[in-house]
């Protein structure tokens, strides 16, 4: 498919639906993506109806966004420059170079754990709707709050945990750093400064 630039008014209309732009001008991969990045959040919004929806209603907003602008910034590049562009998945176009891989064996190690929390949830879900029907309605105000934000607390305190977890790795790094400055070649030039 050629890539190139169409009508102002469909792409103002289409800049409003994320990746439909990108589809529009003939980046079927770029477009694609866009969308499926948007539409994860939202199926996991669905998903997990009460833990962390806030979290994964912002990630949509961040990538309407993104798509909003992005699908701008692509329509306003030269026909020169359009017609030399690829079409690649969105996350193809961060050059991370090596900053972000995954740890040989991490998706082996966490997935497992993510499947738990997503099957807790799910059987969580269940079970308090069927406690719900049991509790007498003089008991229900009381009862209901706690209920519904259990996996919410569990969710909150393993986010405490991970977040501990990566602060202390990083002050280990830091701290590694900070013995390998302390050289003999950098203790003389602190010397000599000091004079």
């Amino acid at each position: 498919m050629e890539i190139k630039k169409k009508n102002k008014f469909f792409t103002f209309i289409f800049s409003f639906i994320p990746g439909a732009v990108e589809m529009y001008m003939g980046l079927m991969k770029n477009g694609f993506s866009i969308m499926g990045c948007f539409a994860l959040p939202f199926a996991l919004c669905t998903v997990f109806p009460y833990i962390l929806q806030g979290v994964f209603m912002a990630f949509m907003l961040l990538i309407w966004f993104y798509a909003f602008f992005h699908a701008w910034n692509v329509f306003s590049l030269s026909p020169e420059k359009l017609a030399g562009l690829e079409d690649k998945y969105i996350w193809e176009e961060f050059e991370f170079k090596g900053k972000l891989k995954l740890p040989e064996g991490a998706v082996r190690k966490y997935m497992p754990i993510v499947l738990i929390i997503w099957g807790l949830s799910m059987i969580w879900s269940y079970i308090s709707r069927i406690v719900f029907r049991i509790i007498p309605d003089e008991m229900w105000d009381n009862l209901y709050s706690l209920i519904n934000d259990v996996p919410e607390v569990v969710v909150a305190i393993l986010l405490i945990v991970i977040g501990i977890r990566l602060i202390r790795g990083k002050k280990k790094e830091l701290e590694a750093e900070t013995t390998e400055d302390v050289t003999p070649v950098n203790m003389i030039a602190e010397g000599t400064k000091e004079e």
